[in-house]
């Protein structure tokens, strides 16, 4: 599993690391731009907040990656974000196979309600998903019926 020093200059990074990795485009539009922190990169994920003393560590997919094929602006993103978050905590980085850095790790982390979560074992802690709204089972046929239930 690589590292990636975050601390590095991002779009050098990109280049460096995830050349193959995504479907190009330019990154000019973005370079330099003031990101907003996704909850699941940011201070608010319930493990990190669970767990100040702890490092935070994020782990690219690589396979997950290749198979999305996402654009070198997404990616983009994420370093900024990552970048932006290592100013506030310690913060690893790496491009490699989640599963099985949390096979090699004990590992706190927050629940994600995707089928590949079902692939992480012997966890040391889940913390539960940070729900903008509690899911029901009520019909999702008309968004103004859902939010009203």
């Amino acid at each position: 599993m690589k590292q990636i020093d975050i601390s590095a200059d991002l779009a050098k990074l990109l280049d460096d690391h995830f050349s193959g990795l995504h479907s190009g485009g330019g990154r000019s539009s973005i370079l330099g731009g003031q990101s907003a922190a996704n909850k699941a990169l940011g201070d608010g994920d319930p493990a990190l907040v669970a767990n100040p003393e702890l490092p935070a560590v994020f782990i690219f997919d690589e396979a997950a990656l290749r198979k999305l094929n996402l654009s070198s602006k997404r990616i983009f993103f994420y370093l900024e974000v990552l970048a932006d978050l290592s100013q506030r905590r310690e913060l690893q980085v790496y491009l490699g196979d989640p599963t099985e850095f949390s096979k090699e790790h004990a590992l706190a982390v927050t629940y994600a309600p995707v089928p590949s979560f079902a692939k992480y074992s012997d966890l040391a802690e889940i913390h539960p998903y940070p729900w903008l709204r509690q899911p029901h089972a009520k019909s999702v046929r008309s968004f103004s019926a859902w939010r009203g239930k």
